[in-house]
């Protein structure tokens, strides 16, 4: 499946499982570009994994379906600028007698540079069919836990196998229907011209209200002719009562089944609980027209025995960057919005305050649900930028005893013994309310910033090997606190304290390194 987007480079999905079952189509083996592509980022993805390569092993799991003596299959996807509509091209093509029947064909690794899996954001952090969230253009190296399963999942198998729904091909009509779950109005079905209205499909003004605009350079173009330009974004804010932003809203939101593993549609004009919805979108603006680039739904419930004070939660529930503007810092940047306007910055531009009275109307907590682990490593990192801001300035988040200061005066000071003390879960639930994080965010923000200062220091320090070593002790025992009592029952199941112990320090250095991977971004 190819996906084209005017004035973008093409890309393709990450996830099909939602529209076809075990994400192939029987009877059909994808293009042989689609294969070289797929073998070169599945080489890529375990080389990271640090798992050995044979010259046997399929890219993906779906593999052992395909035969070399089936089909091509291309489907190309083309969506109208605010993706509100689309066309599709379904185009089989023998293969070349030449070729060996039920032979994998074993391809040169060719180094591509738009395939499904570089644009995979983010992994489903877990198995529920939830929404997920991900942002992926601040994917972090660390975020690939997922993807090396998937990776040592395909090398189990090394040849392919051929399957009973083989003996029938799947019909195109059949084709065109599955992929209907994830896709908006399909305006044509042939080979023709995707017509005006695909191609001139844009959106004369955006829904909501304009919170921010600024701008990012995004590549256009492929191969040779691959250059930087630089575009203009608005991020928007809208109710989810609004019938034109429900109705536009229903129409985009099936892609995200290609892009995040447990994507599932919200209906935006329920208010069950209580609660009510919002959705932040993002668009880019060409003079005075929009295309849609991505966007996050938010939840609102009240909570009125939050401590330490009630008032509503806004949920991240699912998010949203297409492929061709992923890694452009748009997922902080719409992070940033939404933590902006739980601070109360955008009041006046949308009249919350007559909206919303009162202290049980205020916004209390910005929390996620189901994150992926590549929102994970978004969301610690602007939490992480926001904790140090405020530490660096003020310091009126936490004590600073906490950070080896005196009341008071802001840190950290690494000699200072206190420096060393985790944060207790009273100081952590004050210290979140006031960042309007969980706290459990805030013990983690405080972890990477003692990282922070604690590798500063060791750059700085000409101390002695030990001296270092002894730092570097304080600072594992500290974090191993939180994450014994995080994972209690995980460790619990360790058949006794060796091996508890061993579980502990795996999860650790998983932690050490996902929190180093998000300091070298900053």
């Amino acid at each position: 499946i190819n996906i084209s987007l005017p004035g973008c480079r093409p890309f393709r999905p990450v996830y099909t499982h939602q529209c076809f079952e075990g994400e192939y189509i029987a009877g059909f083996s994808p293009t042989d570009e689609a294969q070289d592509q797929a073998r070169s980022t599945a080489d890529r993805i375990r080389r990271e994994a640090n798992l050995e390569r044979h010259d046997a092993m399929l890219p993906h799991s779906s593999y052992r379906h395909h035969k070399e003596s089936d089909p091509r299959l291309e489907i190309t996807l083309s969506l109208s600028p605010d993706c509100s509509r689309c066309s599709v091209t379904c185009k089989e093509s023998a293969v070349p007698p030449t070729m060996a029947p039920n032979e994998i064909k074993k391809r040169p690794i060719v180094d591509t540079t738009n395939s499904a899996e570089e644009d995979k954001g983010s992994q489903g952090a877990t198995k529920r069919q939830k929404p997920s969230v991900t942002f992926a253009d601040d994917q972090q190296n660390g975020s690939r836990t997922n993807v090396a399963e998937e990776a040592m999942a395909a090398t189990t198998s090394t040849a392919a196998a051929p399957s009973a729904s083989l003996a029938e091909k799947m019909e195109i009509k059949d084709i065109l229907c599955n992929l209907r779950r994830a896709l908006p109005n399909i305006m044509y079905e042939t080979e023709a011209d995707d017509g005006i209205a695909i191609k001139d499909g844009y959106l004369q003004q955006p829904h909501g209200t304009i919170l921010t605009e600024y701008k990012r350079k995004i590549r256009v173009g492929e191969g040779n002719k691959e250059a930087e330009e630089e575009g203009d974004f608005v991020i928007t804010l809208a109710n989810g009562s609004d019938k034109d932003v429900t109705e536009y809203h229903n129409k985009v939101q099936g892609l995200a089944m290609f892009f995040i593993e447990t994507a599932d549609n919200v209906d935006l004009s329920s208010d069950e609980g209580g609660g009510f919805w919002k959705v932040m979108q993002l668009y880019r603006r060409h003079e005075n027209k929009y295309s849609l680039v991505g966007y996050t739904t938010l939840f609102h419930f009240n909570s009125p025995f939050k401590k330490p004070k009630p008032g509503i939660v806004m949920r991240v529930c699912q998010a949203l960057i297409l492929p061709p503007y992923q890694r452009g810092g748009h997922g902080s940047m719409m992070l940033h919005q939404v933590y902006n306007i739980a601070d109360g910055y955008y009041d006046a531009k949308l009249k919350m305050k007559q909206e919303c009275t009162g202290n049980m109307r205020e916004i209390v907590e910005v929390n996620v649900e189901d994150p992926a682990p590549g929102f994970v490593a978004l969301r610690n990192k602007v939490d992480f930028q926001r904790f140090k801001d405020s530490v660096t300035s003020s310091n009126d988040v936490i004590d600073s005893k906490y950070l080896g200061g005196s009341v008071g005066a802001p840190g950290p000071d690494i000699d200072n013994e206190t420096f060393w003390l985790p944060l207790p879960e009273s100081e952590a639930i004050v210290g979140a309310a006031k960042l309007r994080i969980t706290p459990q965010q805030i013990m983690i923000t405080h972890e990477i910033f003692k990282l922070y200062a604690l590798e500063a220091h060791i750059a700085r320090l000409s101390g002695s090997v030990e001296s270092i070593e002894g730092l570097e002790k304080k600072y594992r025992l500290m974090v191993k606190k939180r994450l014994l009592k995080l994972h209690r029952e995980e460790l619990g199941a360790c058949g006794g304290k060796e091996e508890q112990k061993a579980k502990l320090g795996l999860i650790f250095h998983e932690t050490l390194r996902h929190y180093r991977s998000l300091l070298k971004t900053i």
